[in-house]
């Protein structure tokens, strides 16, 4: 799953090869317009200020489940819904703060995860997609390729 942004053909190609299902939107200067599954691609989001945080709030309406998910190991339902809100609480402090609702699913109803992230200025940062020490998606499609062909029996 990508952003129109890596709409190219040669990473649906390499997607395709090694087994794995492209959920790319078509980038508005594609002249052909290529299939595009919504229900793989269901997102609605939202951010906004809330007094003195940045919020962001999302759900996933999807049979896939989340993006990033374990799978099976991780429940949802339609009813699930991701809040992230980040706090300046200094100069070289954000708290980070996620919380997790989903009660059709979860016995409590919701669990948070929360802690701070610290300005660290000797920290280099490179773009997921172009750092050439990025194996993350090969090694998705490797193990989605694995667990194709070694299903694991049913109990």
């Amino acid at each position: 799953m990508a952003d129109a942004a890596y709409d190219a053909d040669h990473l649906r190609d390499r997607i395709v090869e090694t087994g794995g299902i492209a959920v790319i939107p078509n980038n508005p200067s594609r002249s052909t317009k290529l299939p595009f599954d919504n229900e793989l691609y269901a997102i609605e989001g939202t951010g906004k200020m809330v007094k003195d945080a940045l919020e962001n709030s999302a759900r996933y309406y999807s049979s896939a489940g989340v993006p990033g998910s374990p799978g099976p190991l991780q429940p949802e339902t339609p009813n699930m819904k991701i809040v992230e809100r980040f706090t300046r609480t200094a100069p070289d402090t954000i708290d980070f703060k996620m919380t997790i609702t989903d009660p059709t699913v979860l016995a409590t109803g919701s669990y948070t995860i929360a802690y701070p992230m610290y300005l660290d200025n000797s920290y280099d940062m490179y773009e997921y997609a172009c750092h050439e020490g990025n194996t993350a998606v090969r090694n998705y499609i490797e193990t989605s390729r694995y667990e194709r062909t070694h299903p694991k029996e049913k109990k």
